[in-house]
């Protein structure tokens, strides 16, 4: 198997731009396990592979990929919506006839 980046690597600007939206919106983030404060930004986004459904459980299905935040010192790890951050782009037919509103990243 060829050595290969995962096409879900962040490139340095989403990963900039993640550490600064998390930066905003949880200034003093500290870790529910071990009460630490210093915290690491994974490099990829994660989506859970598992969808509930009437009948129990399938792989696959929806998507919402996240951000990962990792606690330095003990690895709990807290997700982050990635769209809310702005890094996913909308289809190209849903951003046709968009607002500028629309268009803008939410920042809370």
């Amino acid at each position: 198997m060829a050595d290969k980046e995962p096409k879900s690597n962040l490139t340095p600007e989403e990963h900039a731009r993640a550490k600064a939206w998390v930066d905003k919106h949880a200034p003093d983030l500290t870790c529910a396990v071990c009460g630490s404060q210093k915290f690491i930004l994974a490099e990829h986004l994660v989506t859970p592979n598992l969808t509930r459904t009437t009948g129990g459980f399938m792989i696959g299905g929806v998507a919402y990929p996240q951000v990962m935040v990792i606690c330095s010192v003990c690895a709990h790890t807290l997700y982050f919506n990635a769209g809310v951050i702005g890094l996913l782009k909308k289809p190209e037919s849903e951003s046709q006839g968009a607002t500028t509103a629309d268009a803008e990243t939410p920042d809370g």
